[in-house]
């Protein structure tokens, strides 16, 4: 496996990157299905070349259909794995009252994101929708690294309360 495509696959926004700069947004007609077809033809290998220039052979032509076809087609698989790992993480969130906010708003850009991904396909790639998109996709990194940051945050602040000695024992607790 290359490079592109281990980040590729560890990272859905770089993915999406990758659909973005190698012009492959409009390789795939239609939706849910891509041209007519459930597994369409495609060519991991130039797609997914990592050293040359983005949209261009190593030759320098522009890349095959069956290649920018991949390309698509890969974003489009990782959303769905990235919409199941989020909508686990927003129902894990919303169970706790001081959580439920950060799960609403991880909902309503998972919304945002799907809703503007099939504009950009079953539109055409507008320039706003594709704007959108990008957009939430920002948005989306911003919620996530929030969350990341108060979850590493919070076993700082029980240290904090251990060391001043404001920690109540277990038994303690009603």
């Amino acid at each position: 496996m290359g490079a592109c495509q281990l980040i590729g696959c560890l990272f859905p926004d770089g993915i999406g990157g990758w659909v973005s700069t190698n012009y492959a947004v409009l390789a795939c007609q239609g939706f849910p299905s891509c041209n007519g077809q459930w597994w369409p033809q495609m060519d991991f290998a130039a797609g997914f070349e990592l050293l040359r220039e983005l949209g261009r052979t190593a030759e320098g032509g522009f890349l095959p259909s069956a290649a920018l076809v991949a390309i698509h087609w890969v974003h489009r698989l990782f959303a769905l794995v990235v919409v199941a790992l989020l909508l686990a993480l927003a129902w894990g969130l919303h169970r706790a009252p001081d959580t439920r906010p950060w799960a609403f708003a991880l909902v309503g850009l998972l919304l945002w994101q799907v809703g503007s991904g099939m504009a950009n396909v079953v539109l055409q790639w507008p320039l706003l929708a594709a704007l959108m998109h990008t957009a939430g996709a920002a948005a989306m990194v911003g919620v996530l690294t929030a969350l990341w940051v108060r979850s590493r945050a919070a076993p700082l602040s029980i240290r904090s309360d251990v060391q001043t000695g404001s920690l109540q024992p277990l038994h303690s607790l009603p």
